[in-house]
């Protein structure tokens, strides 16, 4: 009976403990923030609307540090899944991203303003 609560505690913990890190990999750290920093940034962050249904979405922050969102295809071929209304089209403006105060931001043509923030999800 021990044994059976022990293993429904640690498959509970294993499901619960499934973030974002499933769904992009680090390919490269830049010059400014540290992997801590980025992982931070990301596993805090909505993730909705980066994904691609096909392909992987690569963000490079402003530090030159490299991250790849899995596309859809992907995560759904590992078990994961992704709401039809996070899954956007190749994005065609031009953005730049950033971390400020734990918080991944993006900027679409030279403004940041709170629409354009990557919010935190709690």
């Amino acid at each position: 009976m021990k044994f059976l609560l022990l293993l429904t505690l640690i498959v509970s913990q294993l499901s619960l403990s499934q973030n974002n890190s499933n769904y992009y990999e680090l390919i490269s750290n830049g010059s400014e923030y540290s992997m801590i920093e980025i992982k931070n940034a990301f596993e805090t962050a909505n993730l909705c609307g980066l994904f691609l249904q096909n392909n992987r979405n690569t963000i490079v922050l402003n530090d030159g540090s490299i991250i790849r969102i899995f596309s859809a295809s992907e995560l759904a071929n590992s078990g994961l899944t992704v709401e039809s209304d996070c899954i956007s089209v190749e994005m065609t403006s031009k953005v730049s991203w950033s971390i400020s105060s734990g918080v991944l931001l993006r900027r679409i043509e030279g403004a940041i303003s709170p629409d354009n923030k990557i919010n935190i999800i709690n």
